[in-house]
């Protein structure tokens, strides 16, 4: 019955805006589905795992946003069924379960429906690697050999998301390690991870060019985009470990600081965090509350403040902070109780508590719907180029504009969906994309309206581009016209009357 309410309350996602790191997330995905390879054709700093749910969504439907928000879902309703099914039997375990799935459903309008990320898939496998576990949230279910499997198979994939959960995986596997019960299954959990790392290399292989993974994915990530993130150079690691343990200090200690909803709804979550904590440190489990302590430490690896927005980055954290809190909380203690009268008055209480937060949340979000309302103007420009353009053409966008390739179902012209500072500053990404637009120059270019990313100005790391358009190429759209604060289109200059006559636009003011 909660999994059937979570799951109406969430599917509005399905139709909220998108998010440019979804959007490349599903671009990437359609590309491998086509026979690009991932690092030699297309650019990216994340590990091939990022995109195996896009490339095969796109394989049997295409670069469907709404099908990917509906694969999502489905995900997440999966995942709360088997966290129900793995403690149905304990004690309090059903009522945990109900609470966690009410509780993650409504977290997860605050993320505007970026469900396609990796993070989001890594928070529900936390939150079943943590449930299996055990005693860490004070249920036992038993070890048995297709729950070692399954286990192991977590942990393989949780490792093989990015490198920022390594920290988190290594905590979950240590605390598997530590328990007999556990301990007693390590073939069970070793062959779960083995077949697990068998099929994601499998898949891998397939689709990227593995001999490139080490200089993308870790050469890039330690040499160059730790610079934009402020780290030090010369002990990147260390210093990002610091970064992230001094954001979480200011987190906590700032708790109380509710100056916004998201800082309401999230300050109360982590004083019932430090709240279970310190219940249990004083009751003796010092090492219990120490080890949840450091996990979700772990499982929060970055800041990224977004105005009516949880950090969808830090998903994971969401994820197994609010199977913590859901453990024993007001949301579950209506099961404790033996009367339906007092069940229903303290189910009313926390339903009252609860919609502080989430009804002016679904106001704030509900303006932001993609579908329900679009862009016109950009809807217009994206059809202009889907239908004045040959299937053959290939576009380019700047500075991340994925969303142009979904929505023209045309393949970028040069070897990125997005091209950033930290790619401009890394001779390897810059080369090659220079190369590829000189061998073979895009049909169409668009611009969005601020070039400027994390203070870098476009002057300073986009002259380039820059250049190549004025030089073969004419600005055919403008939006604002003659305004171009939202987006800009140039055609290659020998297509530009076609393509305005094709165009036509209806307003008659897009076109010059």
């Amino acid at each position: 019955m909660a999994l059937a309410a979570g799951a109406a309350f969430l599917a509005s996602v399905a139709f909220t805006e998108t998010h440019p790191d979804e959007d490349a997330a599903l671009a990437i995905g359609w590309l491998l589905s086509r026979g690009w390879l991932l690092y030699r054709d297309v650019f990216s700093h994340h590990l091939p795992t990022d995109y195996i749910p896009a490339e095969l969504l796109a394989s049997a439907l295409g670069p469907s946003r709404l099908a990917a928000r509906w694969l999502m879902l489905a995900a997440w309703a999966a995942a709360s069924s088997a966290l129900f099914a793995l403690l149905r039997r304990n004690r309090d375990g059903a009522a945990t379960a109900a609470a966690y799935t009410a509780l993650s459903a409504a977290w997860m309008t605050y993320w505007h429906g970026n469900l396609l990320l990796i993070e989001t898939w890594i928070g529900h496998g936390v939150v079943l690697a943590a449930a299996a576990l055990g005693s860490p949230l004070a249920f036992s279910p038993e070890a048995t050999p297709r729950r070692g499997l399954a286990l192991g198979a977590l942990l393989a994939c949780l490792a093989l998301a990015s490198p920022t959960f390594l920290p988190a995986t290594a905590l979950v596997a240590a605390r598997a390690a530590a328990e007999p019960a556990w301990r007693s299954r390590g073939r069970w959990l070793g062959a779960g991870a083995v077949a697990a790392g068998a099929l994601w290399l499998a898949w891998s292989a397939l689709h990227a060019d593995l001999s490139l993974l080490v200089d993308h994915v870790v050469r890039f990530n330690v040499t160059v985009y730790p610079r934009f993130l402020g780290l030090r150079p010369e002990h990147p690691l260390l210093s990002w470990a610091g970064g992230v343990l001094a954001d979480h200090a200011r987190a906590y200690a700032g708790a109380l600081a509710w100056t916004s909803l998201d800082r309401y709804f999230e300050g109360v979550l982590r004083l019932a965090l430090l709240g279970w904590c310190a219940w249990h440190a004083t009751s003796g489990r010092i090492g219990l509350a120490a080890w949840w302590l450091a996990l979700l430490v772990a499982l929060a690896p970055r800041a990224e403040p977004i105005a009516l927005a949880v950090p969808f980055h830090r998903s994971p954290w969401f994820f197994a902070a609010t199977l913590l809190v859901a453990r024993g909380s007001v949301l579950a203690a209506p099961w404790a109780f033996r009367g339906p009268p007092a069940r229903a008055a303290v189910g009313a209480v926390a339903a009252a508590a609860l919609a502080v937060t989430l009804i002016p949340t679904a106001i704030a979000t509900s303006q932001l719907r993609e579908f329900s309302a679009p862009d016109e103007a950009a809807q217009a420009v994206k059809r202009a180029l889907r239908e004045c353009l040959p299937e053959s053409a290939r576009v380019a966008a700047f500075a991340m504009e994925p969303h142009v390739f979904v929505d023209t179902l045309r393949e970028p012209a040069v070897p990125a969906v997005f091209y950033l500072p930290w790619q401009a500053t890394w001779p390897p990404a810059r080369e090659r994309l220079l190369r590829a637009w000189d061998r073979s120059p895009p049909a169409a270019v668009y611009l969005s309206g601020s070039l400027d990313v994390w203070g870098a100005r476009w002057e300073s790391w986009g002259s380039d581009v820059e250049e190549r358009l004025r030089r073969g190429y004419v600005p055919v759209v403008a939006w604002p016209p003659d305004e171009p604060e939202r987006f800009q289109v140039w055609v290659a200059r020998e297509r530009g009357d076609a393509f305005v006559r094709c165009a036509a636009f209806a307003d008659g003011r897009s076109a010059r």
